[in-house]
């Protein structure tokens, strides 16, 4: 009992002296918004964008934890094209790197997350792969 009573006053004093200093400031929760991730734009590279398929909902999570390098890197705008290789039940059988972002973070981050794309599948599923060059362009957050 005594030792807990001593801690009580140690701690009581200290906050005492810190106020009384104006070293000790009262510590808030503020709730943050939830993080969302960053949604990719992609669109067919050069022409022929009639037959290009479009990811369902084409997300970066990697590159978002990444973005302040990123942005350091390449500025407001980082944008790369990769070869995407979609099955017919629309899974990424592949990605590949086509053209670089200037950023190795970015370029790892969008063939990482790329590959986790859901796009809509064909109307025979058993289609073989069908392999299309995108752009992909996200806005990196400071």
């Amino acid at each position: 009992m005594r030792i807990q009573t001593i801690m009580m006053f140690v701690a009581s004093s200290s906050l005492l002296v810190g106020c009384a200093a104006g070293g000790v400031t009262a510590a808030r929760e503020v709730a943050s918004p939830p993080r969302q991730t960053a949604a990719a734009s992609v669109n067919p590279a050069g022409t022929g964008g009639d037959a290009f398929l479009r990811p369902d909902n084409p997300q970066l999570p990697t590159a978002e934890r990444s973005s302040a390098r990123i942005h350091a890197r390449t500025g407001a705008l980082a944008s790369a094209d990769i070869e995407l290789c979609v099955t017919g039940d629309g899974h990424v059988h592949g990605a590949s790197l086509v053209r670089s972002s200037l950023s190795r973070t970015y370029d790892r981050a969008v063939l990482h997350d790329a590959e986790r794309w859901e796009f809509p599948g064909s109307a025979d599923p058993s289609d073989l792969v069908t392999c299309e060059t995108a752009t992909v362009t996200y806005h990196p957050q400071p």
